[in-house]
């Protein structure tokens, strides 16, 4: 139950940059009754025509693929193979879709 929870909060923060409905209230205000099928927002259904973020910076991703994207931050050790010599760590430049998700959930780029 808690990998749930997790995804759907990870989900609701991150729609900015995902194929979710980032205003709910507005999708509600759109539906006839309780029991008629959820509508999409207007900014949502553009998003998702135009495959691209409100500010249209960024291409708009599954959950799974923004994941796979995340996935590619990696932290290296470099032990050096000099006699003495420290270990260090290495992370790669994130992107800027890496940088706005982490923004998203409030969370520091490792190496940052």
């Amino acid at each position: 139950m808690l990998a749930y929870y997790i995804q759907w909060e990870m989900e609701h923060q991150l729609a900015p940059l995902l194929f979710r409905e980032e205003d709910p209230a507005a999708a509600e205000a759109l539906r006839a009754s309780p029991v008629a099928p959820a509508q999409r927002s207007s900014a949502t259904k553009e998003k998702e025509q135009s495959k691209k973020t409100a500010d249209g910076l960024h291409t708009v991703h599954s959950f799974r693929t923004l994941l796979e994207n995340l996935g590619t931050l990696t932290k290296v050790i470099c032990r050096p193979r000099i006699k003495g010599a420290d270990t260090f760590l290495k992370f790669p430049r994130a992107t800027p879709l890496q940088k706005e998700a982490f923004d998203l959930l409030g969370l520091k780029l490792p190496g940052a």
